[in-house]
């Protein structure tokens, strides 16, 4: 699967990069694959790594929505992730050991996470559209 660039991102792009974050704040970058959208076919590992019956979303029913309205079949959660880290916004720990691996935001991911939350908050909504716009610097933030 092709990279999606980070112009084309949508809802799903979005929503999952916020999950990621939190997961980095609060569960010290493991992802709950109950919560992802996961296509077994593509993500074979990360699907069985599911727990719960009734959280079997079949990520290959569900594309991934761009922000021009395009559905991209075949590319579930994970493949956002997978995105992310070409983007140079995540790196991926493996770990031995567990069914799943752990991830940590790079600096240009916290930049953008923190640019993120603004445009949420001035916004009072999640969007389909969000630009960077580099207001936010390291500078700022120490």
């Amino acid at each position: 699967m092709q990279k999606i660039e980070r112009s084309r991102w949508g809802k799903d792009h979005w929503t999952t990069f916020a999950y990621l974050c939190q997961c980095v704040i609060d569960h010290g970058g493991i992802l709950d694959a109950d919560k992802m959208r996961t296509d077994r076919d593509i993500h074979p590992v990360e699907y069985s790594a599911k727990r719960h019956q009734s959280m079997l979303i079949e990520g290959a029913r569900y594309p991934t929505r761009l922000n021009d309205g395009e559905s991209i079949v075949g590319h579930d959660d994970w493949s956002c992730v997978k995105d992310f880290i070409e983007d140079g916004l995540v790196t991926r720990i493996f770990l031995e050991n567990h069914k799943l691996d752990r991830f940590e935001l790079t600096d240009e991911g916290w930049l953008l996470w923190f640019e993120f939350q603004m445009h949420i908050a001035n916004n009072r909504a999640w969007s389909t559209t969000f630009e960077q716009k580099g207001i936010v610097k390291w500078g700022d933030l120490l």
